[in-house]
């Protein structure tokens, strides 16, 4: 290879190993795979792989979305979508759940919006929007492992969530569990607790949109979401910051 600047061959070994130098800063951002991708651009099919959804009630595509040509709407009625498979089982591993979402209406009691469980009342992990006593407070989203809401990662729900999409990452990285809002790290805590359910009761679990302690075949759900849910991300590692507000502006971790 010649340098265009002094025609001199050029040392590739010395050039390769710049590149390798750059690249162990930029490229590996705490580097995660896709375990599932939902856009629900036009249907509920896993974009990254064969783990689509199943539909439940009346869960339907609408046109409103935050990204891309669609968003999974959900009228607050027993729908959901689901899908039982393992590969949302990370035990103790570090993982991470993203995603968009924009209530219709105002605050119930409880409203969960993507997780993993059984139908025993136990969750692997979830996010949901929990409210509060006063009106005046605009209620808590919070991020748990095995329902421990002592040892959750919450904040304050954003007040136009109502109008506008809303985006949260959470995930366990490097043994803390921690919530994303918009883009900025707004909870952290240590957690290595096992979100693996199956040796305590022998059940076989569903990942969910919308609802909550699904089994395998889909049944068994509680609790229902009244709104739009968009571009589901799910990976098998911990997001890095800079991973996770390329998620939010781009739908895409850097390459």
């Amino acid at each position: 290879m010649q340098n265009r600047f002094t025609d001199q061959p050029m040392n590739v070994s010395l050039l390769s190993c710049a590149v390798v130098a750059i690249c162990a800063t930029t490229c590996d951002l705490h580097a995660a795979d896709v375990v599932a991708h939902y856009s629900f651009d036009k249907d509920f099919t896993d974009g990254s792989g064969g783990l689509d959804l199943n539909a439940v009630g009346d869960a339907r595509i609408s046109k409103e979305a935050a990204f891309g040509g669609g968003a999974l709407a959900l009228d607050g009625d027993g729908d959901y979508a689901w899908v039982g498979d393992p590969s949302f089982n990370f035990s103790r591993e570090d993982f991470s759940v993203a995603f968009w979402w924009r209530r219709n209406k105002g605050q119930d009691v409880f409203e969960p919006l993507v997780g993993l469980g059984d139908s025993v009342g136990n969750i692997g992990y979830a996010v949901r929007l929990v409210a509060t006593p006063l009106k005046s407070k605009p209620g808590l989203i919070d991020g748990v492992l095995n329902d421990d809401t002592q040892m959750g990662a919450k904040a304050d729900q954003p007040m136009e969530q109502t109008r506008v999409f809303q985006h949260v990452v959470f995930q366990r990285r490097d043994g803390n569990i921690e919530l994303f809002l918009n883009g900025e790290l707004v909870d952290s805590k240590s957690n290595l607790g096992d979100v693996d359910l199956s040796a305590k009761n022998g059940r076989i679990y569903a990942f969910a949109v919308g609802t909550r302690n699904t089994l395998q075949d889909g049944s068994g759900s509680i609790g229902s979401f009244d709104g739009l849910v968009d571009e589901v991300w799910v990976f098998n590692a911990g997001l890095s910051p800079e991973q996770v507000k390329a998620l939010k502006e781009q739908n895409a971790l850097p390459k």
